[in-house]
């Protein structure tokens, strides 16, 4: 049996506002519905790439509350090296021309110092009355460097 997984949204976080729209809150929601229960996280970020909202397997990857990811962009966030930081925002130029990102490999480091090795993907949303989103996958990949999968 699965829990609900409390997503955390611009609105319930300090020092940011809520959605700007009745349009934008319904992809929020939509978001929400669809990827609260997922084996991998995913995040939504505005188009200056801060996080909009994600699920509870983002909070378990990055070792921090949602809450504290909202409105910050992932390169802000101490999760990544100097080096992996630079990467990613060559990355972030590429989804800025619609082409998609991924699947990349990084190593994460969580709040409390340890790494995970993950996957990432990503892609830019657009949507008619609200621009554009940029939405991203993280596949954790600490089983598979353990050799905990086998792939057929």
């Amino acid at each position: 049996m699965k829990i609900p997984i409390k997503l955390y949204t611009t609105q319930q976080c300090p020092g940011r506002t809520g959605p700007e729209s009745k349009d934008q809150a319904d992809l929020i929601t939509s978001f929400e519905r669809t990827f609260g229960f997922s084996d991998d996280a995913y995040y939504l970020a505005d188009n200056e790439g801060r996080i909009i909202t994600g699920n509870n397997k983002l909070k378990e990857i990055s070792g921090y509350e949602i809450r504290e990811l909202v409105g910050k962009s992932f390169l802000e966030i101490e999760l990544l090296s100097f080096q992996q930081k630079l990467r990613v925002a060559k990355l972030i130029a590429t989804d800025r021309k619609g082409l998609p990102i991924g699947p990349e490999e990084f190593v994460l480091t969580r709040k409390d110092g340890r790494q995970v090795p993950v996957e990432a993907c990503a892609n830019i949303l657009d949507k008619e009355k609200l621009g554009k989103f940029m939405f991203v996958l993280i596949r954790d990949l600490t089983g598979e460097k353990n050799g905990l999968y086998k792939h057929a």
